[in-house]
């Protein structure tokens, strides 16, 4: 038995197929939205889930992309703001990093020997030190008294080392 297509039937199958064709392009054009955690989010909108994390919903949806804010040590803090509601902890008291590794309070002194002295500044920041230079002796039997930095000649050691260098 052969089937024949009349135009009724012709005219079912185009309109069938116009309806599937128009619910799809329908389906397609519906907004797809994101999620995270418990929150629906609109394509394209930025969201903060934490203080340091920023969220993008892709244009399209379906996809949510989050990028973490990396945070600066802050090497010559002191003392941190516990209670911090922003991003980063904000420093509250400034001092000095030392190459001991240690962190000193503003205006304080590091490290004292006879020849060196280092110091915190009073607005904090880089530690600043003095060192004493000595001058270069000419005799052989330099004397260097406790706490002072330089040691000396005596005072007729200068004529005997040269006599006792002399050309002969």
């Amino acid at each position: 038995m052969e089937k024949h297509w009349t135009v009724g039937h012709i005219l079912v199958i185009c309109v069938f197929l116009i309806q599937i064709i128009w619910i799809s392009a329908r389906s397609l054009s519906i907004e797809r939205t994101c999620s995270y955690g418990n929150m629906t989010i609109s394509p394209g909108k930025r969201f903060k889930p934490e203080p340091c994390m920023t969220c993008h919903c892709s244009r399209h949806g379906g996809r949510v992309t989050c990028s973490v804010k990396d945070c600066q040590k802050e090497v010559n803090c002191l003392k941190f703001d516990k209670m911090f509601k922003s991003c980063c902890p904000k420093c509250l008291e400034y001092g000095c990093a030392h190459t001991d590794g240690k962190i000193y309070q503003k205006g304080s002194i590091i490290v004292e020997t006879e020849c060196i002295s280092c110091y915190c500044p009073d607005n904090g920041g880089e530690t600043l030190c003095d060192v004493t230079p000595c001058e270069p002796l000419a005799c052989a039997n330099a004397i260097k008294r406790p706490g002072e930095c330089c040691p000396y000649c005596p005072n007729d050691s200068t004529m005997e080392w040269s006599r006792s260098h002399r050309l002969k």
